[in-house]
């Protein structure tokens, strides 16, 4: 065994050091790169970036400066997992002011054919460009002929007259990155704010030197590292991007003592006040366009509350979302009120205009989405969403109309994402938390009856409330009832479902309520005239969400929850409790969370009562360890029995 070991060691060492040693020069991929089957650290991985090169640079273009990318990726596909990562997309902005241009994109496909290493060229009729929005496109491409195996690779580079914007470099990734070489340069003369993210650090060895595109003196921030791990996104994350390794770099100002001075660093005060004098101030005074509409609306509505949902009501009623975001009003509020479409902006400011012609506080409030990342530094390109608020009683209403089953307070999961930037009139702005404040439920009432046969029969009714109600409309607000109830029987451990009832799906104002009998022929275990009851049944708790042993950054429940059950068994006539599980309650720290579990005999009747609590939608990283003991003790409970036995 001992030399079998060593045997192993040296052969990971050796394939280490082969990889460490590779020729990374662009279309000198070898024979041994495409035959490796998995990759020697992660051997679950799908796919990993053999070689991972960027750089920075600035270059003068006429009389201007321009800021030049190059990449280089070579990556390995392993799996028909790993597929995806054959699959290329280049975002590139042109906003008039400026551009981005796309220029010497090569890329090729390796693989072994009849034991030769044969090559494919991508065909420029593959290359795809598409227009995101008046400022945005975007270029993608598959890479040809792949299949388990294969390495692609890709090189281009991109030309920006935005250098003062410069794109986040990522060191991490969902596969291993083997070598990784980035660099960023830029005259002395430029002062930058660097902001490091995520767990694994990559230190930059920091250089100066000439730069022969521009005869400047250029600080260099040179970056080579070897097998960076993969990061991958586990149950309840909010984006993973946010937590993978990286930096920004932010230019703060430009200063040649005696000549030229310029400052770049801004305050989200700063940020905020140019959005808002920039699009938004003039759609919220438009005010005509809809006036002859909203009047009788309001006339009919008295109390505050009333008047906030009459008129948040006739926005969802009357606009349909084109479910493309922004702060800005794509086509203006009244050209979208006209069509009865629009982007976010659109409708989202139409209500706050809305709202303050009824009388109401009301203010935008810019928010960056869950896909869309955390603003790290201020910048307007932190922002892609804008929600309503109203200020009330000195509480905020949030509203955002995009949503037919959203209700005041009760936003899409999508904008549920740390804080916001409300913007007042007068242009100042604070931060906002958009935590939701009301705990979401899912309360359960279940009734049994254990026949003797081991056959159950019973009832149930489940009643969601605030985001767990939204959630489930969202879903399910369509249904094709057959077809949801098949699956629910198969969720349900086969259960047979009869005289199925469903309250208040389309009014987002009620909680959603299920009622509905069921039956099972095999519902209880029966051994040696014993009965063994599964006191939850079908809503078990059964697999740990929590796999990882570590976990480096939050765990995001998205809202603060509860999931209480009330059951109550009617045993078999004849048939006495003999163990049943023992009651107990156990608490996560500092008021996070609880989990009760209370259980009574009263004869031929059983009552349980479990309830789990989570409070608060985020927990961080340091109390990860007490959630993964808490839920294994939760579930270790829930799976206790109950034994009856004849009297």
């Amino acid at each position: 065994m001992r030399s079998t070991s060593l045997l192993t060691i040296i052969l990971v060492v050796f394939t280490l050091t082969l990889g460490n040693s590779q020729n990374f020069k662009f279309r000198k991929v070898s024979k041994e790169e495409v035959m490796e089957k998995e990759h020697p650290l992660e051997k679950d991985a799908e796919a990993a970036y053999l070689y991972h090169y960027r750089s920075s640079y600035y270059t003068f273009q006429g009389d201007g400066i321009q800021l030049t990318t190059d990449i280089h990726q070579r990556v390995k596909i392993y799996t028909d997992e790993g597929f995806p990562y054959a699959e290329f997309e280049i975002g590139l902005y042109d906003g008039g002011s400026g551009s981005e241009r796309l220029v010497g994109l090569k890329a090729y496909t390796y693989n072994i054919e009849n034991g030769k290493l044969e090559e494919y060229k991508l065909d420029k009729d593959d290359i795809f460009k598409e227009e995101i929005n008046e400022y945005r496109t975007k270029v993608s491409f598959t890479m040809p002929n792949v299949k388990e195996g294969s390495v692609v690779e890709v090189r281009y580079t991109v030309n920006s007259t935005y250098y003062f914007s410069i794109d986040p470099f990522r060191f991490q990734y969902g596969i291993p990155v083997n070598k990784l070489e980035a660099k960023f340069s830029a005259p002395k003369t430029f002062t930058f704010n660097m902001r490091n993210k995520g767990y694994y650090f990559v230190n930059p060895k920091v250089e100066s030197k000439q730069n022969p595109h521009t005869q400047t003196v250029d600080m260099s921030y040179v970056y080579n590292e070897s097998d960076i791990p993969s990061l991958k996104a586990e149950p309840f994350v909010d984006n993973i991007e946010n937590y993978r390794a990286g930096v920004n770099f932010e230019l703060s100002k430009i200063e040649i003592p005696g000549s030229y001075y310029k400052s770049f660093t801004q305050t989200w005060e700063d940020v905020t006040k140019f959005i808002y004098e920039s699009g938004l101030e003039a759609e919220l005074k438009k005010e005509g366009y809809f006036r002859e509409d909203l009047d009788p609306v309001l006339q009919k509505n008295s109390g505050q509350g009333e008047r906030i949902a009459a008129v948040f009501e006739f926005v969802k009623a009357r606009m349909n979302w084109d479910e493309t975001y922004g702060y800005s009003a794509r086509n203006g509020v009244r050209k979208a009120y006209k069509e009865t479409t629009g982007n976010v902006a659109d409708i989202n400011l139409m209500l706050i205009a809305m709202l303050r012609y009824a009388g109401f506080m009301a203010n935008p409030i810019l928010v960056s989405t869950k896909s869309h990342g955390i603003p790290i530094f201020p910048t307007s390109d932190g922002f892609n969403y804008v929600v309503a608020a109203v200020e009330l009683d000195g509480q905020l209403v949030l509203l955002d109309a995009t949503s037919k089953l959203a209700v005041p307070n009760i936003m899409p999961y999508r904008v549920l994402n740390w804080n916001g930037r409300l913007i007042r009139e007068d242009g100042s702005s604070v931060s906002v938390d958009l935590s939701p404040s009301k705990k979401a439920k899912n309360m359960i009432n279940l009734s049994v009856q254990v026949n003797e046969d081991g056959s159950v029969k019973g009832r149930v009714r489940k009643q969601y409330t605030h985001h767990r109600a939204y959630g489930f409309r969202n879903e399910n607000v369509n249904m094709i009832e057959e077809e949801y109830l098949q699956e629910l029987e198969n969720e349900y451990s086969g259960i047979e479902i009869e005289n199925y009832e469903i309250e208040n799906l389309k009014n987002p104002y009620q909680p959603v309520v299920e009622n509905f009998e069921f039956y099972k022929d095999e519902g209880v275990e029966s051994i040696s005239g014993k009965m063994f009851l599964e006191p939850l049944m079908f809503f078990t708790t059964t697999e740990h969400p929590f796999k990882s042993e570590k976990r480096e950054y939050p765990v995001d429940f998205l809202f603060p929850q509860t999931d209480s059950y009330m059951v109550n068994y009617m045993l078999p006539q004849g048939y006495q409790v003999e163990s049943l599980p023992e009651s107990t309650k156990f608490v996560l720290p500092d008021n996070l969370g609880s989990f009760l579990y209370q259980i009574v005999n009263r004869g031929n009747v059983l009552q349980l009562r479990v309830s789990t609590d989570l409070n608060t939608d985020v927990v961080s990283s340091e109390y990860y360890e007490h959630l993964r003991t808490f839920f294994r003790e939760m579930i270790k409970k829930e799976a206790e029995k109950i034994v009856i036995t004849k009297a």
